[in-house]
């Protein structure tokens, strides 16, 4: 009996079983990020995140373990040097640190990859981009397809179903993670002056309430929907229309 193989976090756009089963043409869908753990003061209420030319094509971010440690890092499209520019960072904001730890890697950023099996190959997680575009976290979707992944080969391997029915059963999930892209294409697009102005705009509305009682960014269609029941949103609906 053929057995299935399963490729779980491939390692990055140049995985040689995942481009030899599947073919070329992962190669743009990453970016690179870097990220230390520091001492410093930090507001452990609040997760921090800045755009700017300082992370070209994505965001920095600093996000509190306490009030004196937090994560801070950010992502960069390939080509860039992302210690480089986490360095721009840390002089643009001011940020009086003292570095404990670092770490590097790529983080899969991409519209939900269409096909998923080859043969007895099935991709799922990172190898699959079954990451959030809007935030490179992955954790429970990357779990949630591995759920639907090992319930597919158990339906291969006792009742000879097709492995080809996993791409079906993903369609939820994939729905989730084509809004998180949309979200992610939407922002990039912004010159900073209009991503400034959205910003204002959602602050006014009261977004940090809104998102507190509706946010769900495993379920982005959930909360975007609520904006059209919720008058004081209604001035971000152009904005949210383009992310459905």
């Amino acid at each position: 009996m053929q057995k299935s193989m399963i490729i779980v976090g491939a390692d990055g756009p140049n995985s040689i079983v995942r481009n030899s089963v599947f073919g070329q043409g992962f190669e743009k869908n990453f970016v690179q990020g870097y990220q230390i753990r520091a001492e410093g003061s930090f507001d452990k209420n609040f997760v921090e995140l800045h755009f700017g030319e300082f992370a070209p094509g994505f965001f920095a971010w600093v996000i509190p373990e306490s009030g004196s440690v937090a994560r801070i890092g950010l992502g960069v499209r390939l080509g860039e040097n992302p210690k480089e520019c986490f360095a721009k960072f840390v002089q643009q904001k001011n940020l009086q640190v003292k570095k404990l730890s670092e770490t590097a890697g790529l983080i899969p950023v991409a519209p939900p990859a269409k096909q998923l099996v080859a043969g007895n190959v099935l991709l799922v997680g990172d190898a699959a981009f079954q990451t959030k575009a809007s935030t490179g976290g992955g954790l429970i979707f990357g779990l949630q397809a591995a759920q639907i992944c090992a319930a597919t080969i158990e339906n291969k391997l006792k009742h000879q179903q097709t492995l080809k029915v996993y791409e079906k059963n993903l369609k939820e999930l994939n729905k989730e993670l084509a809004i998180h892209w949309k979200i992610y294409s939407f922002i990039q697009s912004m010159q900073p002056k209009q991503m400034d102005e959205l910003f204002r705009k959602a602050k006014s509305a009261g977004i940090e309430r809104f998102l507190s009682d509706y946010g769900d960014m495993d379920k982005p269609s959930t909360f975007l929907r609520k904006i059209l029941f919720k008058p004081s949103m209604w001035s971000l609906l152009p904005a949210a229309m383009k992310m459905i």
